[in-house]
């Protein structure tokens, strides 16, 4: 957990190449104010979002189920939210 800017919170999650990242309205982790995908091997600068890429999109799944247990794990999200987040997440 992080803030962007200094201003907004911000969960980040990494697999090998990518870093996927969401920006919510406050700590309650309920409304996202937008979501990127960056490659950080080709693009260490993260100057191409690849969050709307079609050939990103299975990268995309699996990274968001991830982000979704971290915030199960470390209990870092508001209780109201924890019922929509647990119909949304894979334990495949």
């Amino acid at each position: 957990m992080g803030a962007y800017d200094d201003t907004k919170p911000n969960l980040t999650v990494f697999n090998d190449t990518l870093r996927y990242l969401n920006t919510y309205d406050n700590r309650t982790l309920i409304k996202v104010n937008f979501k990127k995908l960056y490659d950080e091997k080709s693009d260490p600068g993260e100057m191409r979002i690849l969050i709307n890429d079609p050939a990103y999109f299975d990268h995309i799944s699996s990274m968001q189920n991830q982000q979704k247990l971290v915030i199960f794990e470390y209990d870092i999200c508001h209780p109201s939210a924890i019922d929509e987040l647990y119909q949304y997440i894979s334990f495949s």
